[in-house]
């Protein structure tokens, strides 16, 4: 099937112990958590939130992006806790080419934990599924770890090391590009059913 448009779809998607579900004002406490730790943030291109007022605005524009159909950003609900505890955004979003970036964030109570990995594997069907994409890519600092082992246990595709493109406290470092096609991820149905 010859699809002509990405579908821009923010439902609800539901796993074992997660709802990913639009991230509203409501969240701002849970948002502003995750967002205010350094540690979570360092390896990413996402900026420090110092106050509330900060993840208001931080709410505010990925649900502008998401009206204008530049980003989508969902909110990892654990159900057990009644809070969100991460976020997956796919940004720079390019509908001729149906192909977005990836970006994934988890408060740091919840690492090596397996969150992150059971959100994907329910996430990437929806992604190439429901909302049509062609490619989905990841950038990550070479040294991040925990981001190079989830998105290698994906079976994402190293493509490239880019050099000194990631200032990482200030200092410029080399980061890895990953991707995944439709036709990648269809060969691997099994894996995320």
């Amino acid at each position: 099937m010859f699809v002509k448009k990405i579908n821009i779809n923010l439902e609800n998607i539901e796993t074992p112990r997660l709802i990913l579900q639009q991230i509203s004002q409501e969240h701002v406490n849970d948002i502003f958590e995750i967002y205010y730790d350094y540690d979570v943030i360092r390896f990413t291109d996402s900026n420090l939130q110092f106050s509330k007022d900060d993840t208001i605005q931080f709410i505010n524009k990925i649900n502008e992006l998401y009206q204008q159909e530049k980003a989508i950003y969902w909110g990892l609900f654990e159900k057990k806790k009644n809070k969100i505890i991460g976020t997956i955004g796919l940004y720079n979003i390019k509908h001729k080419h149906f192909f977005a970036s990836i970006s994934v964030l988890l408060n740091k109570k919840y690492w090596r934990q397996g969150y992150m990995f059971e959100a994907l594997r329910t996430f990437l069907p929806h992604a190439f599924d429901t909302i049509h994409l062609h490619r989905i890519e990841a950038q990550m600092y070479i040294h991040h770890e925990a981001s190079v082992n989830l998105f290698e246990k994906l079976n994402f595709t190293r493509e490239a090391m880019l050099r000194e493109n990631f200032q990482i406290e200030w200092k410029q470092e080399n980061s890895y590009l990953y991707s995944m096609l439709k036709s990648e991820f269809q060969n691997l149905k099994e894996f995320f059913s």
